[in-house]
Parts: structure tokens; sequence; C-alpha cells
């Protein structure tokens, strides 16, 4: 689905070639690991630097994920794990139905902004890369990114773009003024 997919197995297993298997025994480590890289963020970061992306086939390699910019504290560590936990709780509570996990999703992601400071301007930028970029770059002509937009996505947009002007030249004013 236009992602990164990263899993957390307590058992020992095996790769292919198109997997990078991470080990380790701090399991909370390990299991925040998989928050990220099954983020949003991270999925902007892989594509914004893989060296594929538009040339070949749209996939990251595997060597690329030793690229994520990764330093959390313990307690960050900790935050992000009990996610995982959460997740794991709510598939074996269910194993034969599918689980809808957009809103853990949605709270992972907003967990990872605030550890790296992200203001609401980047995490749109973001959100609208995963949306309409990858759209585009996945779905071609089908993309959402091509659809006629709405006279209120256009207000929506003009009044985003003023206000970044008029943010833009107030500070040039100030600085022209020191």
């Amino acid at each position: 689905d236009k992602k990164i997919c990263a899993s957390f197995i307590e058992k020992s297993c095996s790769f292919n070639s198109k997997v990078l298997g991470i080990t380790g025994q701090d399991t909370n480590t390990l299991k925040a690991i998989t928050c990220f890289v099954n983020s949003d963020l991270a999925t902007y970061y892989l594509f914004l630097i893989s060296a594929s992306i538009g040339i070949e086939r749209e996939e990251i390699k595997p060597n690329e994920l030793y690229e994520l910019p990764f330093a959390f504290s313990d307690e960050s560590f900790l935050r992000l794990s009990k996610w995982i936990d959460k997740i794991k709780g709510a598939i074996d509570a269910n194993p034969l139905l599918p689980v809808d996990l957009t809103s853990d999703e949605n709270n992972i992601n907003q967990e990872l902004y605030k550890l790296f400071n992200l203001t609401e301007n980047e995490q749109i930028l973001i959100s609208d890369f995963i949306t309409f970029s990858l759209g585009l770059i996945f779905s071609g002509n089908n993309s959402i990114a091509l659809k006629h937009t709405t006279n209120e996505e256009n207000y929506q947009y003009a009044s985003f773009l003023c206000r970044e002007l008029n943010a833009f030249l107030k500070s040039e004013v100030i600085a022209s003024a020191d």
C-alpha cells in the first residue's frame, strides 16, 4: 500500500534477499523500530532519499533503511513499544477478522511528529507527499492527485498560501528594519 512494512517477530526466523532483519535483546527498542519504520515519516524520508525512485522500479532497498534518522530516548522507546503491544492485542483478540489499525497508526505518527518536533505544516507536507506524490508514482493516471479540485479545496489552498506569504513578507520587513 505504498508504504514500508516492518514486523516485530518474537521467534527465530530467516529472510530472503528483499528483507532486512534486526535482532536484539531489548524488545522495547525493536518494537519502537517497528513503529518508526511503519510510520508516515519513515515512508516520506525513505522515498525521498531512495536511489531507485523514478529511475528503476519504485522500491526502497533494504540497505536504505540504515539512513533513517533514529535517536530516541529510552522513554520514547517505551511509549512506542506500547503501541505494538496494543496492536498485537487487537489482532490476537480476533485472529480471523481484519482489524482496523488506522487510529493506532495515526497515534504512532503523531507520537513520532512530536519526537522530531515537526510543525503542523511539515506534517501536512508529509501527508500530502504520501497521498498525492506516491499516489501519482504508483497509480499514474488513476491517482487522486489528478482529480479536479473543489471550490473549498481551492479556498483552503489560497488561504494557506496567503498566510505563508504574509508571514514571509512580515519576516522580511522585520529583517530589513534590523
